[in-house]
Parts: C-alpha cells; sequence; structure tokens
C-alpha cells in the first residue's frame, strides 16, 4: 500500500512538471523568434541609415564649394541640364576641357556605380524635377509630399522587381549654396526640394535569420527532451530510493536484533549509551577489558568508569557528538576495576528511530595506553633533542634527560658515563644518588657493571643474581664501587657503532622498581640521544678549539680556496690594525707591502693549491701603513672526500726577532770588516815589510857569494823568486782585506780586479760580466758586503771545488734587484762532508750577508758538475 501510494504521488508531480517544462520551452522559443525578426529589421535600418549619412555628406561637400571640374571623357560629360549655367564649361591654358559636375549630377553618377557593385539600390528625385530620369515611384512620390507637410523620414517594406527589400526615405532641404542651381523653379532656403531613397535587399538577411530560427528550433527541442529525459530518470530514481528507504528500515530493524548477538561476541569493545550517557549495553570485550561484571555497569553514568579530567570532557563534548552524529578518535582515561588506569580511543555513530529522533549510541574503543606510552618517549627525545639546540651546557642537558625520564620511571638514582675523546677516558659529568653523596667525576678502571656494558656495547639488567653470576664470569669485580644495589639497570650510548657512554639508573633498597619494560625505554631514548650526546660532545671540542684560535698569541686567517677571508682571531686585529668586520670577504693582498714580487705569490698560491703546507717569511702592511715581518705557515684544510675546502695561515710577528737577529748580523760583519782592516795594514805594513827586507839580505848574500857556487847562487835565485812571489801574494791579500780597490774604484771594478788577478796568479780562468747596472745605484753597505760575497764565494772555489772555470755576473733585474750569480765547473759541495769536519764558516758567512741585505741566496750543487750561487738582493737604502 505505501508503496502503491508513493507511485501515485510521484506521477502526478512528474505529469505537472512536464507540463511546466514545455510551456517554458515554447515561450523561450516565440521570445527568441520575435527578438531575431527585430534584429534582422534593426540591422537594415542601421546600415540604410549609414548609407543615406554617407551620401549627403559627399553631395553636401559638393554643394559647398559650388559643384566640381572634371575632365570631359565619356564618363564625364557635359551636363545638359546646366546648359543656361554660364561657367559650366571651361577650357585650361593648356587647351584641355573641363566640365561643371554639380552636387545632382554626381549623386547620381555615384549611386550608378553603387549599384553595379551591390544589390543596394539608392535614389535621389524630386516631385519638381529637371532630369525626368530622376522621377520618384510611387511610395517615393508619397514619401516626398509626407516631407512636405513636415515628416522626417519614411520606412517601409516593399517589394521592388520581384524583391523584398527594407526602405527608407530622408529629405533634402535647399541651402545657400543651392539657390542660384535652382531659383528658376522658386524655391527657398529650407525648402525640401526632394529625397534620397535607400533600398536594402532582405532576400540575405532573410536567410540567415530563418537559419538561427531552425537553430533555435532545434536546440529547443533538444532542451525539452533532455528536460523531459531528466523528469523520467529523477521520477524512477526517487522512487526506487523509496522503495529502498522502505526496504532498509525493515532490514534495519530485522539486523538490529542480528546485531545484539554479533557484537556481544565481537573481539572489540562496545558500548551503548542513552540520552543522559547513562549504559544501556555493553559486550565482553568491554567487560573483560576493564574487569568489571555487567551488572556493574549497566545504568551507570559513563562518567563514573573516567578519572575526572576524561570525565568532565565527555560532559561538554557528548552534546556535540548528538548534534553532529559521530565521533572519531577521542582519547580518555579510563579507570579499570583493579585501579589501573588505561587510555582508550572512541569511535562512534548516533542511532535514531524511524522518525530520526534520537535513540542511543553505538561506540567502539580499543586500549592504546601503550601506543599513548611509545607516544610519550617520543616526545620526551623530542624535548630532548631541542633542549640540545638550546643549550651550550653538557651538565644542564644531562638534567634535562633525567628530568624528562623521571615523568614514567623512577631516576632517583641516574648516571651518565661519556668518553672524553682527546683521553679516551669515560667520565661522569652528571649523577644523582640518594646514598651516595660523594660523587666520582671519572670512571674507575676496575671491572664493574658500567665497564661491562661499555665493552659488551649491550645493555644489562642486573638483579641481585645476575650480578652474582658476572662476579663468577670474571665479568666483574668483587669489590663493590660505591653502594651494593638491589637492581642496576644501563644501556650503552652507541654512536657510528662506537660505545660513547652509559646511561644507568638503581634501586639501593627495592629490587623490583624496575622492569624490562623500563629498561627497553631506556634503550629507546639512548638510541634517540646518542647522536645528540655526539654532537654536543663535538660541539665542546669546537668551543675548545674556538678559544684555541681566539686567544692564540699568533695571528691566525682562514680563507676558502677563492682566497676570500671568512675569519680572523683577536691576534690578527692586534697585530694588522685591521678588523673582522673589515677584513671578511676580502683577499689577505690588503696586507701585501710590495716587498715580495709576483713571483714570490705565484709560489705560494701553487704550493697550497697543490695541497702541499707552504712556510715562509713575508713582509706584511698594517691598516696604519707601518710594515712587519712574519713568519706564515699556511696550511689546506681537506673535507671528507679530500676535497681542499679552505686554507689556514698562522702568522708570527718576528719583526723585532730579525731586528734582533740584523743587528747580531751587522755588529758581526762589522767586526769582521774591523778585523779584515787590521790584518790586512798589519799583513801590508808589517810582513810585507818583513818580505822585502829579506829580499834585500839575499841580494846581499848572492853579491858576497858572486857566483862562487853556482849551486847556491842557484838556491838564492829561488829563494829570491819565492819571496817576490810571497811578497806579491802578500801584498794582493792585505788589498783584499782592506778592499782598497772597492773603496778606490767601485763595486764592479774591484770585483774586475780580482778577476784579472786570479787569472794572472791562478790556475783557474775567471770570466765576468755586468748588465743594466750602474756604480751610483748602489749603496755603500750593498757594495762592501757583495764584494766579501764574492770574496768569499771565489775563495771557495780556489780551495776546494778544484774548478777550471769561474762565471762572474751582476745584473739589475726588472723589479730593482741586483742579481749576482757566481758559478763554477767543480766538484761541486759535499754538505755531510762539511758537517762532519764541522766546517761551512764561509757558506755561513755568506747567508748572514744576503740576510743582512734583506736578501736571498740560493746554492745549486752535484757531485762533479759544479756549484752555482744565485743571491738577489733588493736595491735600495737598507
Amino acid at each position: 500500500m505505501e508503496t502503491k501510494r508513493i507511485k501515485y504521488q510521484l506521477s502526478f508531480y512528474t505529469i505537472l512538471l512536464v507540463v511546466l517544462w514545455t510551456l517554458i520551452i515554447v515561450v523561450s522559443f516565440l521570445w527568441n523568434r520575435d527578438k531575431s525578426k527585430k534584429t534582422m529589421l534593426e540591422f537594415a535600418r542601421v546600415y540604410a541609415h549609414a548609407t543615406y549619412k554617407n551620401h549627403v555628406l559627399y553631395r553636401s561637400w559638393n554643394a559647398q564649394r559650388g559643384g566640381v571640374y572634371v575632365f570631359i571623357d565619356s564618363l564625364n560629360k557635359p551636363n545638359k541640364y546646366l546648359e543656361d549655367f554660364p561657367d559650366r564649361d571651361l577650357e585650361t591654358t593648356t587647351g584641355k576641357k573641363l566640365t561643371l559636375i554639380n552636387p545632382a549630377y554626381m549623386t547620381r553618377q555615384v549611386f550608378e556605380l553603387e549599384r553595379k557593385k551591390s544589390d543596394v539600390i539608392s535614389h535621389i528625385t524630386s516631385l519638381k524635377l529637371k532630369n525626368p530620369n530622376n522621377k520618384a515611384d510611387p511610395w517615393e512620390e508619397l514619401a516626398l509630399k509626407s516631407f512636405e507637410k513636415g515628416s522626417e523620414e519614411s520606412i517601409t517594406i516593399d517589394s521592388l522587381n520581384g524583391q523584398l527589400y527594407y526602405r527608407m526615405m530622408h529629405p533634402l532641404f535647399i541651402e545657400k549654396s543651392c539657390l542660384k542651381r535652382h531659383d528658376d523653379q522658386g524655391y527657398k532656403i529650407n525648402d525640401v526640394s526632394g529625397g534620397i531613397s535607400i533600398s536594402i535587399p532582405l532576400n540575405k538577411i532573410t536567410t540567415i535569420t530563418k537559419a538561427e530560427l531552425n537553430r533555435f528550433k532545434i536546440y529547443h527541442l533538444i532542451v525539452w527532451l533532455l528536460g523531459l529525459f531528466s523528469i523520467l530518470i529523477s521520477f524512477l530514481l526517487y522512487y526506487k530510493n523509496q522503495k529502498n528507504s522502505i526496504k532498509a528500515i525493515k532490514e534495519l530493524e530485522d539486523s538490529e536484533k542480528r546485531f545484539r548477538g554479533l557484537y556481544e561476541n565481537a573481539p572489540v569493545c562496545y558500548q551503548s549509551l542513552d540520552k543522559n550517557t547513562c549504559f544501556l549495553d555493553v559486550n565482553k570485550a568491554w567487560l573483560q577489558t576493564l574487569g568489571y561484571k555487567k551488572e556493574e555497569v549497566l545504568g551507570k553514568p559513563f562518567a563514573s568508569f573516567m578519572v575526572p579530567e576524561s570525565a568532565e570532557l565527555v560532559k561538554s563534548r557528548f552534546p556535540e557528538f548528538v548534534k553532529k552524529g559521530e565521533l572519531y578518535g577521542y582519547q580518555f582515561d579510563m579507570v579499570r576495576k583493579d585501579g589501573h588506569i588505561i587510555t582508550v580511543a572512541y569511535n562512534g555513530k548516533i542511532g535514531c528511530d524511524i522518525n530520526g529522533y534520537f535513540k542511543q549510541t553505538h561506540c567502539v574503543f580499543s586500549d592504546i595506553t601503550e601506543q599513548k606510552h611509545q607516544e610519550i618517549l617520543r616526545n620526551i627525545s623530542f624535548n630532548i633533542n631541542k633542549k640540545a639546540n638550546h643549550t651550550d651546557n653538557l651538565k644542564d642537558l644531562l638534567k634535562y634527560i633525567q628530568e624528562e625520564l623521571s615523568k614514567i620511571i623512577d631516576t632517583k638514582n641516574f648516571y651518565v658515563a661519556l668518553k672524553d675523546i682527546p683521553s679516551g677516558k669515560f667520565m661522569i659529568p652528571y649523577i644523582v644518588d640518594d646514598f651516595d653523596k660523594d660523587y666520582i667525576t671519572e670512571l674507575p678502571e676496575e671491572k664493574s657493571l658500567t665497564r661491562y656494558v661499555i665493552k659488551s656495547k649491550k645493555s644489562l639488567f642486573a638483579t641481585k643474581s645476575k650480578h652474582l653470576e658476572l662476579i663468577k664470569e670474571g665479568h666483574l669485580s668483587k669489590k663493590v664501587i660505591g653502594t651494593d644495589s638491589k637492581i642496576w639497570v644501563g644501556v650503552p650510548i652507541i654512536d657510528k657503532n662506537e660505545c660513547i657512554g652509559v646511561m644507568a639508573i638503581q634501586s639501593y633498597t627495592d629490587e623490583k622498581a624496575y622492569t624490562q619494560k623500563d629498561l627497553k625505554i631506556l634503550e629507546f631514548i639512548a638510541d634517540n640521544i646518542n647522536q645528540v650526546v655526539s654532537r654536543f660532545q663535538d660541539y665542546d671540542r669546537i668551543r675548545l678549539l674556538n678559544k684555541t684560535l681566539t686567544q692564540s698569541p699568533n695571528s691566525i686567517i682562514i680563507t676558502n680556496t677563492d682566497g676570500d677571508i671568512e675569519y680572523v682571531n683577536p691576534a690578527f686585529t692586534s697585530l694588522s690594525g685591521f678588523s673582522f668586520k673589515e677584513v671578511y670577504g676580502n683577499n689577505p693582498r690588503l696586507l701585501k707591502s710590495g716587498e715580495q714580487p709576483l713571483s714570490f705569490y705565484k709560489n705560494l698560491w701553487d704550493t697550497i693549491l697543490s695541497g702541499k703546507v707552504w712556510e715562509g717569511e713575508i713582509v706584511n702592511k698594517r691598516k696604519d701603513g707601518t710594515k712587519y715581518l712574519v713568519n706564515v705557515s699556511i696550511s689546506p684544510v681537506y673535507d671528507k672526500d679530500g676535497k681542499v675546502t679552505h686554507f689556514v695561515g698562522i702568522a708570527q710577528d718576528i719583526t723585532e726577532k730579525r731586528k734582533l737577529e740584523r743587528d747580531f748580523i751587522h755588529a758581526f760583519v762589522d767586526a769582521q770588516e774591523v778585523e779584515k782592516q787590521s790584518f790586512g795594514e798589519e799583513l801590508h805594513d808589517g810582513i810585507s815589510q818583513i818580505l822585502a827586507a829579506e829580499s834585500m839580505f839575499i841580494t846581499v848574500l848572492k853579491k858576497l857569494n858572486n857566483n862562487s857556487n853556482k849551486e847556491i847562487s842557484k838556491n838564492l835565485d829561488k829563494l829570491n823568486e819565492l819571496n817576490l812571489q810571497a811578497i806579491n801574494e802578500a801584498r794582493n791579500i792585505a788589498h783584499g782585506l782592506m778592499s782598497k780597490q772597492l773603496k778606490e774604484k767601485g763595486l764592479i771594478l774591484a770585483v774586475e780586479h780580482i778577476c784579472k788577478d786570479y787569472n794572472v796568479s791562478k790556475k783557474v780562468k775567471f770570466n765576468f760580466s755586468t748588465s743594466k747596472i750602474k756604480e751610483a745605484e748602489i749603496n755603500p753597505q750593498i757594495k762592501t758586503n757583495i764584494f766579501r760575497i764574492i770574496q768569499e764565494i771565489t775563495t771557495n772555489s780556489l780551495r776546494h771545488s778544484l774548478a777550471k772555470n769561474v762565471y762572474i755576473s751582476i745584473k739589475k733585474t726588472s723589479n730593482n734587484q741586483i742579481q749576482v750569480i757566481v758559478k763554477d765547473d767543480g766538484v761541486g759541495i759535499d754538505y755531510e762532508r762539511i758537517k762532519a769536519n764541522n766546517k761551512g764558516a764561509g757558506l755561513k758567512n755568506i747567508e748572514r750577508r744576503v740576510k743582512l741585505l734583506n736578501g736571498t741566496v740560493v746554492v745549486k750543487t752535484a757531485p762533479n758538475e759544479g756549484t752555482q750561487y744565485t743571491i738577489l738582493v733588493p736595491l735600495k737604502d737598507l
């Protein structure tokens, strides 16, 4: 019966909808058809009106100019209706003939041209005609008469030549410029002289309109059919839904009966509440989970089985649950009959009666106590990591770890032992203990529970029996460190497979204070803080390194591989005068003094870019422009992949040290010069005079012998020859020691004298050359020291090298330096032999003098390949 009633009602409303829908479609079509016709006529009107305006415009242009003259040809013949006009025809000075084209003549020609080009018909006519060809048709004649009565426009749809036209006509009025040509017709200004008609063919427009109307018909038919189809489908679907609803209600009533048997034995916890949140029903799983009997639950308020906070939450959220009709994931803390608290997550829906009113709730819940416990652990781990990022004190961090763990474990007796990386020892940076107040800071080496965990890298749950077992196995010593505990739980802190520490809790009074679950909690926390603790230890080492850099007395610069400064320490600022802000991002070349050539810096960069350490001395310039000397070591810094990422330069100010060294060398060299001068004078004035006296005695002895004994005479001659050689040698040595040639003739001539003298007196060939050097450019101190250096080297070549040739050159370089090269082809220098014989004073003397001149000396030697000294000295005042 219910189904038939619904079907009848739906049929009535469906027929009504079909009728209404058909009326809407018909009205829409008629309205669009009428609109289309109006649009067609409006288009014709606008087009005709525009054409008329255009004709009036060019006709007015002609009239305002009194007509126009054109060359007479087949198209432009003299107008016979202007024969009385005196200036109708004219002739130009060149003999060409012109004729007057008045407005009417021009308009007629334009209309004829228009008729050839399009279907539009334009016609100018009048009731008083001069040209019979312009005679008005009946409709035009009626229009002209209406214009004389005051009408301004005439419009009609008429048939012309068998076609339908939209016709429009407007009057033409006499203007002042027209009176001269129409004076014989009696017109006055503003009189209607005639009119222009425009005829627009409607055949094309009508074709378009008909096509559009046909489309409208098809569109409206399709929409009408779609509407009918939708109404029919809606009827069928609604009818089917109503049938299904009736069937569903019946099935729901049946299923509720079956549901009771199903949920009663379901593994999930089910409960049903009335509108006052009192229990209507619970299943076996619910009773087993909370430990109650059914009669202890039914009729009781839901809130009475909860902790107070959750009970308040239920009271505040229940109206919202009823309104929404469902809830998902609500969490409450419920109290078991044995007093234990569990956390549950509820999902539920509202059950309604057949009229849609609240009947009861249907809810299920799951025990998420363990899941909640894990969430707490994750929060503790997160809080510890967050704390680690906001503290720079390891003890504070470990204290925070102990406080966080105390939320779920008894941590009254808690400590952490961590490996100190530099020393390798295990320290105890944090400990809290109820019994042992004398805390130790370093883990003893004895076998202990902590040492066992470190060695095994495994967690340990040590009850008293386990403790004794480990002693028996030799893992622990019998000696107890501190107070003996009833239970001890410790876990390793592992980072990169290395035990970096141990976290432990213990109880001195209760051997059941902890469970394996507590061990798992410690392991979870240890697994999550291992990197934090390791990173924190790294930060400690970084802070120590930072203090080292900051407090270092040596200047330190760190640059990237492009040479951009990224760090300088305070010692750098004190030494150079530049602050960190002034040098950051700049290149160390801002310290450049100009003392070192470009080749010096090229060698430096080539060395460090190749991954090697560069060491040397550099003259830098302070911010105030003063110069200072530093001993520098520049080292590359590598990343984990072995790629150079930075350079570290450590500089020590040796300005004062070098000054003292220079003062010492200066004093030493000055003492040498005084000694050489004194010895030279002694040799020249003393020994040379004695040798000269000996020569006189030899001469006297020779005369006394008077060749009586030829052997004696021969020996005396030999003795005299040797004595003369000794005199010359002594004088040469004396002159060299006193640097007589240097003082009298300068460095270049003094060196030339040495070479010439040796070429005569020695069996070694000396070659000397100079280039681009002028004596006046060299100051006395440079002259003296270079002269002595050359003396020292040539003396060594003569005495030790067994050379046959010696080459000496002195020249001025492009960067304003003196370059001295002394090269021989002897046996070379055997440095090991010189060291073994405790010799080499000459080499040291050369190095001292070069250093005094702020120069450099490079010695290249090889066995039986000779020796070459290359000396570079700045050519300026010292």
